[in-house]
């Protein structure tokens, strides 16, 4: 994934709601660095 800057409108819960999963996901694989193992989480 490449890191790409976005303006996210405040009435855009779409786009809100994207960045949350985003932010979650990225935040997972960071923490992790491995297989899928949600049985640790940090």
């Amino acid at each position: 994934m490449t890191p790409v800057t976005f303006t996210t409108p405040p009435f855009d819960s779409d786009i809100d709601e994207a960045w949350a999963q985003v932010s979650v996901g990225l935040l997972t694989v960071i923490s992790e660095d491995a297989p899928p193992s949600k049985s640790s989480p940090s």
